[in-house]
């Protein structure tokens, strides 16, 4: 059985990391600290591919026009869209760039203002504060993710397959009502305060005057300014066709149903135990995962909440370094996991 290491009575997924360490050689030490170093090389060219391969899909979806190519492109698209939805959650962290300025106007640029206000994407600084509270407080009252779950009867019983895809398939459905009716959450910058669950309508979000929070209002100017532009640049161009079909359509389509599969799998939000082998998964995915979910490794859930310092690209090796030292058990296949909501 892995050696899990208890972070005591504290609830938090931040355990002492510091102490796993100490426990395993002095190479594999090594390799680890190598992992934790940030990149921003890297992390640039992370950003290119995916908005290179999302300019080639809109592009062969532009030349050829015929339905199943178009189908294809949005399902393709949504997954491109879930890779900057990863890239904005690394940023979060600070993981991408060496400054937290830095990590915030890129991914407020290149993962929030580029998805125009959907309702998973509508604030850089809500998503930081709202993560933050999720790593230090997991599985408690103070988690705004569990707390959220936990509302919608999530952490009664494991959803089986079936269940699990009509969930999936009604966040599709229903994404786009959400962005008229949906109710946004709030929390301030202090990290001891609960979150104002379903504070604003989302919708009203994108007008309104944050006077008690400099740093939503800044955002707020920001993201006007950019719709503004957007559509300006759009009207210019004429490319209004391809951006509805390429690029909202998959947005509040396939992208929430990605969203939702990984919501809800990610953890095992019945499962309350403060061990984290149990509480949360680590799943490795296939060629055809790649393509639909993104080439991103977000299922090493795990391992990120192991040690949140280590960026999205380097978990599989992370996870390959815990697992032989036996600090952590194998990931999981898609199959298995079906298997075992089954």
């Amino acid at each position: 059985m892995p050696k899990i290491y208890s972070s005591g009575s504290y609830r938090s997924s931040s355990l002492n990391f510091k102490e796993i360490l100490n426990k395993l050689s002095e190479d594999q030490q090594k390799r680890i600290e190598r992992l934790i170093q940030i990149d921003p090389v890297l992390s640039i060219l992370q950003y290119i591919k995916v908005y290179f391969w999302i300019a080639i899909a809109i592009a062969i979806g532009v030349y050829s026009w015929h339905p199943l190519v178009v189908v294809a492109v949005i399902v393709f698209i949504a997954g491109r869209q879930h890779s900057l939805y990863i890239l904005n959650h690394d940023a979060s962290h600070n993981l991408l760039f060496k400054t937290s300025s830095q990590n915030k106007w890129v991914a407020t640029v290149f993962s929030n203002l580029v998805m125009f206000h959907h309702p998973e994407a509508w604030s850089f600084v809500q998503w930081k504060r709202i993560h933050i509270r999720h790593h230090l407080y997991l599985f408690t009252d103070q988690d705004p993710n569990y707390v959220g779950r936990q509302n919608k009867g999530d952490t009664i019983a494991v959803h089986r397959p079936l269940k699990l895809i009509w969930l999936c398939m009604r966040s599709g459905i229903t994404s786009s009502f959400q962005f008229f009716i949906g109710r946004q959450d709030y929390a301030d910058s202090r990290v001891t305060t609960k979150v104002n669950k379903g504070a604003y309508n989302h919708l009203s979000c994108l007008f309104r005057y944050f006077k008690d929070d400099p740093q939503m209002q800044i955002e707020s100017i920001v993201r006007l300014t950019f719709i503004v532009f957007a559509g300006v640049i759009l009207s210019v161009f004429q490319w209004w066709i391809p951006f509805l079909v390429f690029w909202i359509v998959p947005m509040y389509t396939i992208y929430p149903m990605i969203l939702m599969f990984m919501d809800l799998t990610e953890h095992r939000w019945a499962d309350t135990s403060a061990n984290m082998e149990n509480n949360t998964r680590s799943v490795r995915t296939g060629v055809l995962a790649k393509l639909i979910v993104g080439a991103l490794p977000r299922g090493f859930h795990r391992e990120h909440h192991f040690c949140p310092r280590v960026a999205v690209t380097k978990l599989p090796e992370l996870s390959m370094i815990l697992c032989q030292e036996d600090v952590l058990s194998d990931p999981i296949s898609i199959k298995d996991l079906f298997k075992e909501l089954a």
